[in-house]
C-alpha cells in the first residue's frame, strides 16, 4: 500500500513500523504519539489521500509496539498466569461466573416486574 487508512486498529500503527504512512480516522492508544497522520473529516482525509504523504517517526511505533508486548509496567502484586487469570497477592482469581450473574439479574428482573404487577406500576408498598 502506499497509504493505510485506519479507524484506531493496530494495523496503523504496524504500517508505520513497515515504512508506510498512516492516515487515523478514530481514536487510538496511538493517536497522541505524532506517528500518524490525523483526518478528522471526509475533506481533511480527502486532502491527505491527495497529496505524497511524508515520513513518521519509525522509533515511536516501536516504542507504542513494547508497551502493547509489555502493558507498560511490569506489575508487581498482580501475577497473570493466563490472559484472563492470574493471582493477586498470592490468592488466584476466580473468573467472573457469568451464568450466575445472568441467572441472578433474570431473577431480580422477574422479582421486580412481580413487585410492579402487585402494586399497580409502584416498586415498593
Amino acid at each position: 500500500s502506499e497509504v493505510v487508512v485506519t479507524g484506531g486498529s493496530t494495523v496503523g500503527v504496524e504500517a508505520v513500523f513497515w515504512g508506510r504512512p498512516s492516515v487515523l480516522i478514530g481514536p487510538s492508544g496511538y493517536d497522541e504519539l505524532d506517528v500518524v497522520h490525523g483526518a478528522h473529516d471526509a475533506a481533511s482525509l480527502e486532502a491527505l489521500l491527495r497529496r505524497p504523504l511524508p515520513g513518521v517517526k519509525h522509533e515511536a511505533a516501536l516504542a507504542y509496539g513494547y508497551y502493547r508486548a509489555t502493558f507498560g509496567e511490569p506489575f508487581v502484586v498482580y501475577q497473570p498466569t493466563t490472559f484472563s487469570l492470574g493471582t493477586f497477592a498470592g490468592q488466584h482469581l476466580r473468573p467472573l461466573a457469568w451464568r450466575a450473574l445472568a441467572s441472578a439479574r433474570l431473577k431480580f428482573g422477574a422479582m421486580v416486574r412481580e413487585r410492579r404487577d402487585r402494586f399497580g406500576g409502584r416498586l415498593h408498598s
